[in-house]
């Protein structure tokens, strides 16, 4: 009984080990990167495509502070550097890659000291960010954002579109998400 009982153990363990060899992503052989690419100022307007090739179907159009995955494939084609990345609908495209256009950021950035309860204050930097419906930039644009505007911190931090998101109270009672970009608020 006691050699039956070792045996099972020790295929239980075994089939562990692989479970795990298999459920694992290896970075160089499979490609798989974990990098976020923001949209910077220049590169406002980056279209991304179906395929790489500036003649390819638009699948959309990034805006400053946009931000997609980087599935870590680069390639050439047509005289262009070109990334495949997925962008916050989940479809999967090419992006031009630009010199300044673009820059590696972290998902997980939130602005320091930042809670629920804490009134902001919009700085230069985040004047024109959209406060929306629910935490996408697909969502509906409750208000638009200017300096020097204050709000209250009501709900968060929520990830979605490689994000960082915030729910807001502004002082006309409008309420809604926000994304936390370094340096484009301030807590009182």
């Amino acid at each position: 009984m006691r050699n039956k009982l070792t045996l099972a153990i020790l295929i239980a363990t075994l089939g562990l080990l692989t479970f795990w060899q298999i459920g694992s992503a290896d970075v160089v052989k499979d490609g798989y990167s974990n990098t976020i690419i923001e949209v910077s100022e220049e590169g406002s307007g980056l279209v991304v495509r179906y395929s790489p090739s500036v003649n390819a179907g638009e699948i959309e159009t990034l805006l400053w502070g946009d931000r997609v995955l980087w599935l870590g494939n680069r390639i050439s084609a047509e005289g262009r550097n070109w990334l495949e990345v997925v962008v916050g609908s989940g479809n999967i495209g090419w992006i031009e890659d630009i010199p300044g256009a673009t820059f590696e950021n972290n998902a997980f950035y939130t602005t320091p000291g930042l809670r629920v309860g804490d009134v902001i204050t919009v700085l230069p930097e985040g004047s024109g960010a959209n406060l929306r419906d629910y935490p996408s930039t697909y969502q509906e644009r409750v208000k638009v954002l200017r300096t020097n505007d204050q709000l209250t911190v009501i709900g968060g931090p929520y990830q979605a579109e490689f994000q960082m998101w915030w729910q807001l109270e502004a002082s006309d009672g409008s309420i809604g998400w926000v994304i936390d970009i370094p340096n484009w608020y301030t807590t009182k």
